[in-house]
């Protein structure tokens, strides 16, 4: 379950969104660059790890209510609160998909974490 909220005061500013199986909360990537040298190897910069790397790719089912609650918080929020079993994160709704209600796809781009679960 992830529970998505305004920052602002925006009435009727919060969904509740189950996601499917098939969404993905933990695609995340290391900021490493690789180098090449002038031997033709690499050498790799490590420079660590941050949410804000992460991206979620959620699928759900949402009634026509809850979908247009959602394009409502995309349209009109530039950052929302996540709730999700990992913790609370500040994000953004990056990409939203409402063609078909069954699934709703949408990405969510997390900017920071904010406490654990």
């Amino acid at each position: 379950m992830i529970g998505i909220y305004a920052v602002t005061g925006l009435a009727g500013g919060f969904a509740v969104v189950h996601e499917r199986p098939t969404s993905t909360f933990r695609n995340r990537a290391a900021r490493v660059r690789v180098v090449a040298t002038l031997d033709g190897g690499a050498v790799l910069d490590h420079a660590g790890f941050s949410h804000a790397d992460g991206t979620w790719t959620v699928e759900a089912d949402l009634s026509a209510a809850q979908a247009a609650t959602l394009e409502t918080l995309h349209q009109t929020q530039a950052q929302l609160l996540f709730t999700h079993a990992d913790g609370v994160f500040l994000g953004a709704i990056g990409s939203l998909n409402t063609d078909t209600l069954e699934p709703v796809k949408f990405t969510v781009l997390i900017s920071e974490k904010l406490a654990d679960e």
